[in-house]
């Protein structure tokens, strides 16, 4: 089924001035999260409610971006109502290429892009309090490459966007990104019960323990499973909004082996984990 949405830079045209008295500092990630499932979960399929949605999750999605939490990893997605999960998929995936882009802009504005589309990165302004509409040339950037005429690692390519950068997008990302994902959704469990068991040979780890070294594990794996540390490291951000160096990432998936949690296959540089596929 098609909807008829209204385009995304009419909605923050429209409420921009109410979205600028809303002050989202104070706060914490887990609470903007459950901001945007609170909204998402009142959308509706009337144009009005939607339009006014739409612009306050494009705000609290600035603000994840300013944390540093990538698009992929905001596991804002709550239970929604049947009668509007297909209004609110075409809604995702209307303005997925817009969030990608804003992330982008936000947490790598020195990344080369074409002359006539490096206007695209003042996105990461948007809403603002200027009156020069000159603004919003922005949007105009984002939809001449959005709308170009080209599958998505085409364009990917053409923007020049690194694996890394792939792997924390929604839109702007490829298949060699989803099947990674795939990996980590298909082995967690197993990786979550071995680092249970182990815990249990060592009393100070802590179920927070469990989940953060999780954490450490599915951005190894989202790196490509190898020695490439500041890959997974920065991917380790781009999930916690923390930063992490690629020491501090190098010493914890070692760790990780010498507990027997993933062992050594291959190259005897590479690190690779023990489950079969990977």
């Amino acid at each position: 089924m098609k909807f008829s949405l209204t385009p995304l830079e009419d909605c923050l045209t429209k409420y921009e001035e109410v979205l600028l008295k809303r002050d989202l500092s104070k706060k914490t990630v887990d609470e903007l999260l459950y901001e945007v499932g609170h909204v998402r979960h009142k959308i509706t399929s009337t144009p009005s409610k939607a339009d006014v949605a739409r612009a306050y999750i494009w705000l609290l999605c600035k603000e994840l971006s300013m944390r540093g939490i990538a698009p992929k990893f905001r596991n804002e997605l709550g239970p929604v109502p049947t009668r509007t999960t297909s209004y609110l998929k075409a809604i995702d995936k209307n303005d997925a290429p817009y969030i990608d882009l804003q992330w982008l802009s936000i947490n790598y504005p020195a990344h080369p892009l074409p002359k006539r589309w490096n206007v695209v990165k003042a996105i990461a302004n948007l809403p603002s309090s200027s009156t020069d509409s000159s603004k919003w040339k922005a949007f105009t950037a984002a939809d001449r490459i959005i709308s170009r005429k080209l599958n998505i690692p085409r364009k990917c390519d053409l923007l020049e966007f690194s694996d890394t950068q792939k792997t924390g997008m929604r839109y702007f990302t490829t298949g060699k990104q989803r099947k990674r994902h795939r990996l980590v959704l298909s082995n967690e469990n197993t990786v979550k019960t071995s680092l249970k068991n182990n815990s249990k040979k060592i009393k100070q780890i802590t179920s927070e323990n469990i989940e953060r070294r999780l954490i450490y594990w599915r951005a190894w794996i989202l790196s490509g499973a190898s020695d490439s540390w500041q890959s997974a490291a920065d991917i380790f951000n781009q999930i916690t909004g923390e930063s992490l160096s690629r020491q501090g990432m190098r010493n914890m998936i070692l760790r990780l082996h010498d507990n027997k949690v993933i062992i050594r296959r291959g190259k005897k540089k590479t690190i690779k984990p023990a489950i079969d596929g990977l």
